[in-house]
């Protein structure tokens, strides 16, 4: 067979080889802007941490890592309940950092917050799924902040990780048992009966709960659904507490809105009189 005549070095590229090496070209580039903002986020997150812990944080204060599959911007009870025991814990002076997913939108950076890269859970537009290895690639970061304490939020990438952390930093694991997934998992897997679907959430449970050393529990009822599951794992009941200045208004709106309803009043008065 007649051998191919190489092109030589000093000829000139055709338009699709300038248009695929330029291709290739903007696509690292990109990847390694992309990379070097994630470690740059991640190194302006852990000093920002270090610096708070060491300027407020009183010395009897704990330093613990906190680490969910959701939180803020997406909303729901578990989000609503990190925020509550973050201001909480650190109102009594220990210092908290959260580990969770980083949202395509509406997302808002806030101090002690370490986002990871994240994809969408199929079937579920709302939730993001975080990255294990990335998770577990901030151990040598994370052993540097001398944290006292895991505490794990959600049973799925973030517990795996938690544990994972938890063995490679010598620290032990707390999960707060936030949801009883029996009565939800059927409406992710809908193809499977209802019964089995009880079982496997309990099975699975009891699982993840004897992997850590202790579990709270938002409420009496929950603790006493994981006793029956047959979870033998220390357990304490902290409910989620509610913000009481959400509650509080001050008399100059209440006086104001007083008076604009008398004069709603007074106006239909006069119209009905007519």
């Amino acid at each position: 067979m007649p051998q191919r005549r190489r092109p030589s070095l000093n000829s000139p590229l055709s338009d699709q080889e300038v248009a695929a090496l330029t291709q290739l070209a903007n696509g690292n580039a990109l990847h390694l802007q992309r990379k070097a903002e994630r470690e740059a986020r991640l190194a302006s997150t852990l000093t920002l941490h270090s610096a708070a812990s060491t300027t407020e944080t009183p010395l009897s204060g704990m330093k613990i890592l906190m680490i969910s599959d959701v939180y803020f911007p997406r909303v729901n009870g578990v989000s609503t309940s990190i925020a509550s025991f973050r201001s909480a814990l650190e109102r009594l002076g220990h210092s908290v950092m959260l580990i969770c997913p980083d949202y395509p939108v509406g997302q808002v950076d806030e101090p002690g917050v370490l986002r990871i890269r994240s994809r969408q859970v199929p079937g579920d537009p709302e939730d993001r799924m975080m990255r294990y290895r990335d998770l577990i690639a901030l151990a040598p970061q994370l052993a540097a902040e001398a944290f006292d304490l895991i505490h794990v939020h959600t049973p799925f990438t973030a517990h795996y990780a938690g544990v994972a952390l938890g063995r490679r930093l010598g620290l032990p694991v707390v999960a707060t048992y936030h949801t009883l997934f029996e009565e939800y998992v059927h409406h992710y897997i809908r193809w499977l009966p209802r019964r089995w679907l009880r079982l496997a959430a309990r099975r699975l449970s009891v699982h993840q709960c004897q992997q850590i050393d202790a579990l709270v529990a938002p409420s009496r009822a929950m603790q006493e659904a994981l006793t029956r599951y047959g979870v033998t794992t220390p357990s304490t009941v902290i409910p989620t507490g509610l913000s009481l200045e959400s509650f509080c208004h001050s008399q100059e709106p209440r006086m104001i809105a007083t008076f604009v309803l008398i004069t709603i009043c007074l106006q239909m008065r006069a119209c009905c009189s007519m």
